[in-house]
């Protein structure tokens, strides 16, 4: 873990008022890229069990972190309220986003947990003139879509980039019961970079399995070309996709 006094305090403005993100340089002299980190809905960038300890460990492993504020839900949960929800998180992640490309970061991973994966599974999937390099949806949460928006189906289905859909066994059942359908549409795309997984005896937070997700994620980014591309070098959709490896003695705990 890095220490988190290193820490820098970045405020961006949106066009109804600034936010925050906290920004943590990587700590190894091989620079790898960037992730930017999209929490829970209302949880702050620096919320201990999920966005925490991701961002204060992968910059070990040569990834800078960039942990995003995003709205919260003081909007009513009308069908307007929750579409201006969705598109002030696409404005302030491609605030974020932009900001990482200014520091000089081209390969960024984008990283969600539960609506903010939604956040980031969305925004990957209709913007079209920034290209993560790969995104991991830690618990992707779906939604009743607004007037003018896909069903996440759809919108996994658009993605070319490598995914990495993570969960859990004790998650929320809306969770948990859409996996299925979230694999086929993966495979749907012609993506063979999409993986999905289950750490099937954590709870939606990944209590008490945090050591195990963190070095899940090593691995993903691991695996990610070295090049931003659509696909490995030399894969087809034929090809199977890379494997994730879990920690030995938690084997008997993963679904993949």
């Amino acid at each position: 873990m890095v220490d988190a006094a290193a820490t820098e305090e970045v405020l961006l403005q949106d066009r109804e008022q600034p936010f925050k993100g906290l920004f943590l340089e990587e700590q190894t002299t091989a620079r790898q890229g960037a992730m930017l980190i999209l929490p829970d809905l209302d949880r702050g960038p620096d919320e201990a069990a999920v966005a925490r300890a991701l961002r204060l460990h992968i910059p070990t492993q040569g990834w800078s972190t960039f942990s995003l504020e995003l709205p919260g839900s003081s909007q009513p949960f009308t069908e307007d309220g929750y579409g201006r929800l969705i598109i002030a998180c696409r404005r302030r992640i491609r605030l974020a986003f932009l900001h990482l490309l200014q520091r000089g970061y081209e390969r960024i991973v984008l990283l969600g947990h539960g609506f903010g994966a939604l956040m980031a599974v969305s925004w990957a999937s209709v913007d079209k003139e920034n290209l993560p390099e790969g995104i991991i949806a830690l618990n992707l949460i779906p939604y009743h879509p607004p007037s003018g928006e896909v069903p996440l189906m759809e919108h996994l289905k658009k993605i070319k980039v490598p995914i990495l859909d993570l969960y859990s066994g004790k998650s929320y059942q809306r969770v948990t019961r859409q996996a299925p359908a979230r694999k086929r549409a993966g495979q749907l795309s012609g993506n063979p970079m999409y993986r999905q997984l289950q750490l099937e005896y954590a709870d939606h937070d990944f209590n008490p399995y945090t050591p195990v997700l963190l070095r899940v994620v090593r691995n993903w980014l691991k695996s990610l070309p070295l090049e931003q591309q659509h696909y490995a070098p030399g894969a087809t959709e034929d090809s199977p996709p890379p494997s994730v490896h879990a920690p030995a003695e938690a084997a008997s705990i993963w679904r993949g």
